[in-house]
């Protein structure tokens, strides 16, 4: 019987990730979660739907006036949301 030695789950973890491709919607889900804490309450608060398609973010915002300032925000946005992913998830933000 051939006998290995331990390996630690977080060693296995992202090579099993990958391997079932789940790394992907994992990281989308990080990125989304992060949404609130990087664009503060204010925005989150009169964000009405926010999801990931292709290699986009799509934002859906209720009040102009925010919509216009994320506008001008979208470069610093991508950083720190692509950051909080732990990877390139997104190359663009589309606010709606």
């Amino acid at each position: 019987m051939k006998t290995s030695k331990p390996e630690k789950i977080s060693d296995l973890l992202p090579s099993y990730l990958r391997l079932f491709s789940l790394d992907t919607p994992l990281a989308h889900a990080r990125l989304i979660r992060a949404w609130s804490a990087v664009v503060g309450p204010v925005v989150t608060q009169h964000t009405t739907n926010i999801y990931i398609q292709g290699d986009n973010l799509h934002v859906h915002l209720n009040s102009p006036a925010l919509r216009h300032r994320l506008l001008y925000q979208r470069t610093a946005l991508l950083n720190r949301l692509n950051q909080a992913a732990r990877q390139q998830v997104i190359k663009g933000i589309i606010v709606h």
